[in-house]
């Protein structure tokens, strides 16, 4: 959808002056408009790109109470289209030397950008919406976080990066190379407990951190031993769960996350198993087949409980469900969208 010069004037009115960013974007569009061309369309994009990374809540901003950013974001990813990167790309929160390895084991055998995109490091703006994003990160065990080199972000925290970074709100596709990221991990109730203890250690003297410690684990120890929803639906009517005191998934919650700060048209891939941190190709001892590089999970656990695993690791024996491929077990990926 077009937006012209004047109705985005018209459009981001208010009672507060323009700012030398929103100005950058007013002579911008006016420039495109008067001589289109691929420099000019730069331009625009650049100017909307830097303002976006300074404004991260631009999307429930004033200026964009008559939606004008939304229809001029859209309206610049379509110029750009045609001379944007398309290759797919990989973010981290944050770089450490097993995030690094991981990151290059991934980049090589999903043929990803060269590039390892970290936090708080400019996203360029010459990716194509249609360019995949994953995002690499630990998974907390028992609570909603994202989590890597001995520091933790909730989904919100994780969304407010991106949009600093400079992701496009009008990505398309994003795949979690997360953790357990498609299926609850706690209660509500028991993770709330977790977090208190974990926000009153911050600042606790050294004797009371250890009592903090053996606490927090006796919680974790009892909540280990209760049977979590391996989907985040009630499909076992033998063992009904009540979703109201779940947690939503940390995919659920980021997906949340992206739509309060602009994110619309996407489509985010999850997995409710470990993720691997090996993506390459693999040959199977037992039966001597090759599975081909990709993402893959780890359905070990699930050997005694899932038919489907139990034949699939008696066929190609070694470590075939500890290394599954994703795509061959779709049913361990959720979308969110």
């Amino acid at each position: 959808m077009k937006i012209t010069h004047v109705d985005w004037l018209e459009k981001t009115k208010t009672h507060s002056l323009r700012s030398a960013d929103l100005r950058r974007i007013d002579d911008a569009l006016r420039a495109y408009e008067a001589a289109p061309s691929h420099p000019s369309m730069t331009a625009l994009r650049k100017a909307m790109h830097d303002y976006k990374r300074k404004n991260v809540r631009w999307f429930s901003d004033a200026r964009n109470r008559l939606k004008a950013f939304s229809t001029l974001s859209f309206y610049i990813s379509s110029l750009a289209e045609p001379v944007a990167s398309k290759q797919a790309f990989i973010w981290c929160p944050k770089i450490d030397d097993e995030m690094r390895l991981c990151g290059g084991n991934f980049i090589s055998n999903l043929h990803l950008s060269a590039t390892f995109f970290e936090g708080g490091k400019e996203i360029p703006d010459n990716f194509s919406p249609n360019a995949k994003l994953y995002i690499l990160a630990h998974g907390h065990e028992r609570m909603p976080f994202f989590t890597c080199a001995n520091t933790k972000w909730t989904a919100r925290e994780i969304t407010e990066m991106l949009v600093k970074d400079g992701l496009s709100t009008e990505i398309r596709e994003i795949e979690l190379l997360v953790c357990h990221a498609g299926n609850s991990v706690n209660s509500i109730e028991e993770a709330d407990k977790l977090l208190v203890l974990a926000a009153s250690m911050k600042t606790a003297s050294e004797s009371e951190k250890v009592r903090l410690r053996t606490e927090y684990a006796r919680i974790n120890a009892l909540n280990t031993a209760v049977p979590k929803p391996l989907h985040f639906e009630n499909t076992d009517p033998q063992n009904p769960v009540d979703l109201e005191k779940m947690l939503l998934p940390l995919a659920a919650q980021l997906s949340g996350a992206l739509k309060e700060y602009g994110f619309s048209n996407f489509r985010m891939k999850s997995y409710k198993a470990p993720v691997s941190q090996d993506s390459s190709e693999k040959t199977h001892l037992g039966n001597n087949s090759v599975s081909p590089a990709g993402v893959r999970i780890d359905l070990e656990s699930q050997i005694n409980k899932d038919a489907k695993v139990k034949q699939y690791q008696r066929e190609r024996g070694g470590a075939a469900s500890k290394y599954a491929r994703a795509s061959d077990f779709p049913e361990y990926s959720v979308i969110w969208q």
